[in-house]
């Protein structure tokens, strides 16, 4: 027999000490409890010997019967509410006034109302009938009112109380009349213009009213994909199968979104220039120009009254201007005869 290890000598005395407190704690309690127990087991037995036998069984009886009156009043009859309350919501499909194109969504949509809400329309083709003239339009709801106008209850006709003979009816009325080469046509025509996924649904769905094979359809599929899916197909093995083509170029699209937006992401925001509306200018006041420049310009001596004008108005005895005196003004004087000799050589 292997030897424990002190490790393992330590974790038993633990035990042990853990199960002798529990000894200490919980029997007491065990025994307690149990003497209660007998003590009300003894009680009864007591009252049901004192009692009459007859008096307890009725009454008995009567607690039965209260407790399943009680249970059918507030479980069964709240649960049988709470399944049919509990019907599945369906948004109802959007009217159909008569386009060829959408009658066969139509009538599936209609379908999904029909098992969502079973309660209603399960075995009823009279409520699936009412149910889908409620949801016609336009011309669609044109083309039955006669059949329901001035019906006699007593006597319905049969497409208000067979909904396949309703439907054929709205299908003779409205459904595309050669559908095969219609679709034939419009799948040909069909061009991957927005993500891979639509193109490949609708393909799909326009594959399905045709009996071309595998290969015939892989070919048209590849034939109008967008430029950038070829090429990445073109470095890949030839895929055979239409299924798996439409995933992987479905994959491919999705992938050169995503680098798209990156790259978009990535790049540099341009700088906004802005433009500084200039103030309007004024023509220049030639006369004003030439008068200031000839104000420093040499010139003839002044009479003696007009110095003594100049003088009384503290203006300059030179070029008769104010806010200066003779001195700024023969500076002036001085510098441009200065620089008159080199701008005339």
């Amino acid at each position: 027999m292997p030897e424990l290890t002190a490790e393992q000598i330590e974790a038993v005395k633990n035990l042990l000490q853990r199960v002798a407190l529990l000894e200490d704690e919980v029997l007491p309690q065990v025994t307690t409890q149990l003497t209660s127990l007998n003590n009300l087991a003894n009680g009864l037995a007591r009252r049901f010997h004192t009692v009459d036998g007859a008096a307890i069984q009725q009454q008995l009886s009567d607690l039965g019967a209260e407790i399943h009156s009680y249970i059918a009043e507030n479980f069964v009859s709240k649960a049988s509410n709470l399944n049919s309350n509990n019907a599945i919501c369906v948004k109802a499909p959007q009217p159909f006034s008569g386009q060829a194109s959408y009658i066969d969504s139509f009538f599936t949509q209609l379908q999904v109302v029909f098992l969502a809400d079973s309660s209603k329309f399960s075995n009823n083709d009279e409520n699936k009938v009412l149910y889908t003239i409620n949801c016609l339009a336009g011309t669609a709801l044109n083309y039955v009112l006669p059949f329901i106008k001035d019906i006699d209850p007593s006597n319905k006709p049969e497409m208000l109380t067979n909904f396949t003979t309703f439907t054929r009816l709205l299908y003779s009325a409205f459904a595309d009349s050669n559908p095969t080469v219609n679709a034939e046509g419009a799948l040909r025509n069909l061009k991957h213009t927005g993500s891979a996924a639509v193109y490949a649904s609708e393909f799909r769905r326009l594959s399905i009213l045709l009996s071309w094979n595998n290969d015939a359809l892989v070919s048209q599929y590849l034939l109008n994909l967008k430029d950038t899916i070829k090429d990445e197909l073109a470095r890949r093995d030839p895929i055979k199968e239409l299924n798996d083509l439409m995933n992987i170029s479905i994959d491919i699209d999705n992938r050169l979104f995503a680098r798209n937006k990156q790259k978009l992401g990535n790049q540099p925001r341009p700088v906004q220039q802005r433009y500084v509306t200039k103030p309007e200018t004024t023509p220049m006041d030639l006369n004003a120009v030439s008068t200031h420049n000839n104000n420093f310009l040499p010139r003839g001596p002044l009479t003696q009254d007009e110095k003594d004008r100049r003088r009384r108005l503290n203006l300059c005895v030179y070029c008769a201007m104010p806010g200066h005196l003779l001195p700024l003004a023969q500076t002036r004087t001085v510098t441009s005869l200065v620089a008159l000799p080199s701008q005339l050589s």
